[in-house]
């Protein structure tokens, strides 16, 4: 099974909401990974999007708390978009209810931010 949460943002803009919204929900966040592929690799073309100029983005959350076991979070960003997914763990069901209110707040305060 594979959770999903949507944000039309880029991670920069993204980062604290979604940290601060994951804190008051419980989480510790550590950001684990992160690289842009074009700065990665340059002259190659991104292997998602076939594309030399792509400003994809792949990053990882770690996510701890009290409550549950720890978490990973893949996030993929492109276009101003990002797209996280949460795969199987223990109390998945659980531990995404938390989460998927958690990005719904960080939704809500990147759209409050816009107005």
């Amino acid at each position: 099974m594979r959770i999903k949460y949507k944000l039309n943002t880029d991670w920069q803009t993204a980062k604290p909401k979604i940290t601060e919204s994951l804190r008051v929900a419980g989480f510790r966040t550590i950001q684990t990974f992160g690289y842009r592929f074009a700065d990665l690799v340059p002259g190659l073309d991104c292997p998602h999007h076939e594309a030399e100029d792509c400003d994809c983005e792949i990053i990882v959350l770690l996510l701890h708390s009290k409550e549950f076991s720890s978490v990973s979070i893949l996030g993929h960003c492109q276009n101003g978009r990002i797209e996280f997914s949460l795969t199987d763990c223990p109390n998945a069901t659980a531990i995404s209810e938390v989460i998927a209110r958690a990005f719904l707040n960080a939704h809500r305060m990147l759209q409050t931010e816009c107005q």
